[in-house]
């Protein structure tokens, strides 16, 4: 079968939530000559889609390995994903602060991070100074759905800390 037939079903399967497919369509071009990142990418999201975030890391970095030396900042993102959902606080700020060493303004690792210290660290100042920043970005981007998760992760801050008009 032709590796790009393979890739589309797997992307679509993972679009329809068909994880098993998925990962089995992704498997397949992982084992084909001359692998691409894509393949990659595709078994590291179905896998974190399961919940399957430790089995997802070696899709995720070997993804990072293949790609563009520009878009690696995405890959990292994606592991520090895994390890904020292994509860492993310091890989997972490691991933995000080096995502963000690559690309300064990309937003959800800015969001991740906030969602590290304020769920992980209970630290509201580094959480709000991070969507803050996250927020300035959106706004200036048009980044309409991350400024969305930013607001709610804002109004969560408040309300915990009782500071209800910023709420």
């Amino acid at each position: 079968m032709h590796e790009t037939s393979i890739e589309e079903a797997g992307w679509c399967c993972l679009k329809l939530k068909q994880w098993q497919q998925a990962e089995d369509w992704f498997t397949k071009g992982t084992l084909l000559e001359g692998d691409t990142e894509t393949f990659w990418e595709g078994l590291g999201l179905t896998l974190a889609q399961q919940k399957k975030y430790v089995e997802a890391l070696p899709g995720f970095k070997k993804g990072r390995e293949l790609c563009h030396i520009l878009h690696g900042y995405y890959y990292d993102h994606l592991i520090g994903q895994c390890y904020a959902n292994l509860n492993d606080f310091y890989r997972a700020l490691g991933h995000y602060t080096k995502c963000l060493n690559a690309n300064p303004t990309y937003t959800n690792a800015l969001n991740d991070i906030a969602t590290l210290y304020f769920n992980e660290e209970g630290d509201m100042d580094t959480a709000i100074n991070y969507l803050k920043k996250a927020e300035a970005i959106a706004e200036s981007n048009k980044e309409y759905s991350i400024l969305q998760i930013i607001y709610m992760n804002l109004s969560r801050i408040y309300r915990k800390i009782k500071e209800f008009e910023l709420q």
